[in-house]
């Protein structure tokens, strides 16, 4: 399950220190016992029903990553979260947790401001957890100058071309690049100047699909 493209049409998480996707969250409860089922009789539903009930009940987020310090001088990447209890429903019980646990970092989207943020956040799963992640999106912010040798966009903006080539997350299957393009003072061509915007979409979408092979891209401008 991918979420939707807009995220202004999807879940989007903020900030909050509970529940990071990160691989700390584990069950309460110990192993079922034979009455299980009696307690819970969510768990007599077929699988593939539960399994429809679990990706819509933790998926559909997109989940902003931020670097939060764990003490002055480390730092740790996570998954901020606008709800303290989105994913409370892996607490409530063993096969619960066994069955959903790998399901929050396959069906929601990971976003970050800055590609760093995102590749520690990478490097912080397990091998499971990485082979889980299917969709990431990318946030790229830049100016459209205007000189005398013509328009292009602020250097800054090619610094870093998205690449995750090496972050060892083999099930991605997305890669979203949210752009935002500002006019730095007046334009004199505003024609041009919308036409440079899309020239430079289509050069970052040519250089992150080198980078990625094999992943599915969507650029959109957001601004």
């Amino acid at each position: 399950m991918s979420a939707p493209l807009n995220p202004n049409k999807t879940k989007t998480s903020t900030s909050s220190s509970d529940s990071p996707i990160d691989g700390t969250v584990s069950p309460s409860s110990s192993s079922p016992s034979p009455t299980t089922q009696e307690h819970f009789p969510f768990l007599r539903l077929p699988a593939e029903l539960r399994e429809t009930i679990y990706t819509h009940a933790l998926g559909g987020h997109i989940w902003k990553m931020s670097m939060s310090y764990v003490d002055k001088d480390t730092t740790l990447a996570r998954a901020d979260n606008s709800s303290p209890h989105a994913l409370a429903l892996l607490l409530t019980n063993r096969q619960i947790y066994s069955e959903a646990r790998l399901l929050p970092f396959a069906a929601n989207t990971f976003s970050g401001r800055h590609e760093g943020h995102l590749r520690e956040w990478a490097r912080s799963l397990s091998p499971e957890q990485r082979n889980q992640v299917k969709a990431l999106q990318f946030v790229r912010r830049g100016y459209v100058v205007e000189s005398e040798q013509g328009m292009d966009v602020s250097p800054s903006f090619w610094m870093a071309v998205p690449s995750v080539g090496r972050w060892g997350l083999e099930g991605l299957k997305r890669i979203e690049v949210e752009v935002t393009l500002l006019n730095w003072g007046g334009m004199k061509d505003e024609t041009l100047a919308e036409e440079t915007k899309e020239w430079v979409l289509a050069r970052l979408r040519r250089a992150v699909e080198v980078e990625n092979p094999g992943v599915r891209l969507v650029v959109w401008r957001a601004a």
